[in-house]
């Protein structure tokens, strides 16, 4: 109203008076605006406080009045997108935050919380696709899901997901053929079709044709049998019937075919037999120590290896080891002799070369106990027992003379081994059946360097 008056009265004053009114007007238009402005930034101030005191779940309102207001305020900006983003709008709040960075709003403040509701906008888009995908049962992820159960698993569970598959894709012809190989694995039929579409059209009936006539069938010749073979046993059917009441018996079982044992390997060269030693009969007190303690028996001598006529004679085996000793025999009791026993002989004194001193005539008939092979004791003499005595064979070597010395059968013996006449096992047994026909039991059976006989017991 003042200036609606003012305007009056200039046109009525003039032109000079015209410039005054002018000031007036411009006087009065700046007054009015410092009365309107006053209240105004003080409800500005009064609401962006409100905004940032306010919990940001609630701020979003108030907030966005202060922030139209002023939007070079950046706490009121901050606290507008912070409350936009609880709400699920970080697109919004980055909008919010970009419009005060353009108003000149600035700062760390401004430039973090852009950061953050960038990185969660990121997240809300992902969980909405996930979101969107899970929901969407009839698309393309759900097929290919079913599809690579039914190619990988197996069983029902494959059969299945092949089913799902096919109501999603039916003209998939490679889902159909995986369904049909799962039915038949596991024993499934084909579901029946629909009768309409398993009814075959109904073909037009064909023109009748005359049947070809058939030929006679010759009247087969009438020969007689043959006769009936005679039964076989070996044959279940033709032969007699077994009694069925009867045990039953398990077959034996097949034999077994022994391999075939190697043919043993020729001996080139034969060992020759050593021919029995001429043992004169023991004297009273050799007979009483050999019925006491019998000799242990020879081992059998181990066949030698075949050697060549250069090879030297092998060193001589050890002596075999006795045989358990058996029960002793009943001594035989013989008449004293009047002449005592020989005593022992030191194993570094010579044997004095003389022929065996003669012993008391025996009985005619020798006990059981003892074994006389010829001599003194048999009842026939020396040199018929020796005349009677079985011949050695021609090929076999001499043997040494028994009414010789002890040192000449010995030298005899070494004699025939050298020649090649004797083995070793020969010559071992030969000289101590000359040691014990003369000294009794040996104890040591290995001469002496000076030749002399070993000890005797």
């Amino acid at each position: 109203m003042a200036a609606v008056a003012a305007t009056r009265q200039r046109d009525r004053a003039g032109p000079a008076k015209g410039r005054t009114g002018v000031a007036a007007l411009r006087v009065a238009v700046m007054a009015s605006a410092l009365v309107w402005s006053a209240p105004t930034w003080a409800q500005y101030d009064h609401t962006a406080a409100q905004c940032l005191a306010t919990a940001p779940n609630r701020a979003a309102s108030i907030c966005t009045r202060a922030f139209e207001a002023d939007r070079t305020n950046g706490r009121v900006a901050v606290a507008l997108a912070e409350a936009l983003k609880r709400a699920g709008q970080a697109e919004r709040a980055i909008q919010v935050l970009d419009q005060a960075r353009a108003a000149g709003a600035g700062g760390a403040d401004i430039a973090h919380a852009l950061r953050i509701a960038r990185s969660y906008l990121e997240e809300q888009r992902f969980q909405e696709q996930q979101a969107a995908a899970r929901a969407d049962t009839s698309g393309a992820v759900q097929l290919r899901v079913e599809r690579i159960k039914c190619e990988t698993l197996s069983g029902r569970a494959a059969l299945s997901a092949c089913e799902v598959a096919l109501a999603l894709a039916p003209d998939d012809a490679g889902l159909r053929a995986r369904r049909d190989s799962l039915r038949t694995a596991l024993g499934i039929g084909r579901p029946a079709a629909p009768a309409v579409a398993a009814r075959p059209e109904t073909p037009a009936p064909a023109a009748p044709t005359r049947a070809p006539a058939r030929d006679p069938a010759p009247t087969p010749a009438v020969s007689a049998a043959p006769p009936a073979p005679p039964p076989r046993t070996d044959h279940a059917a033709l032969g007699p019937k077994p009694d069925p009441f009867a045990p039953v018996i398990p077959a034996p079982a097949p034999a077994v075919a022994a391999a075939p044992e190697p043919a043993p390997e020729p001996n080139p060269e034969p060992t020759p037999e050593p021919a029995p030693a001429l043992i004169p009969a023991p004297t009273p007190p050799q007979q009483q120590q050999q019925a006491a303690r019998p000799d242990p028996a020879p081992a059998p001598e181990p066949t030698p290896p075949p050697q060549q006529a250069a090879v030297p004679d092998p060193a001589p085996a050890p002596d075999p080891i006795p045989a358990p000793t058996p029960a002793p025999a009943p001594v035989v009791e013989t008449p004293p002799s009047d002449r005592p026993p020989p005593a022992a002989q030191p194993a570094d004194v010579a044997p004095v070369e003389t022929a065996p001193t003669p012993a008391a005539p025996a009985p005619s008939t020798p006990s059981d106990s003892v074994i006389v092979l010829g001599g003194v004791g048999s009842g026939l003499p020396r040199d018929e027992v020796r005349a009677a005595a079985p011949s050695p064979d021609a090929a076999k070597p001499a043997l040494p003379d028994p009414d010789a010395s002890i040192g000449a059968q010995l030298a005899t013996l070494r004699d025939l081994r050298e020649q090649g006449l004797l083995t070793e096992n020969e010559y071992a047994d030969r000289r101590q059946a000359i040691l014990r026909r003369a000294f009794g039991r040996v104890d040591d059976d290995a001469p002496s360097p000076s030749g002399t006989a070993p000890a005797v017991q």
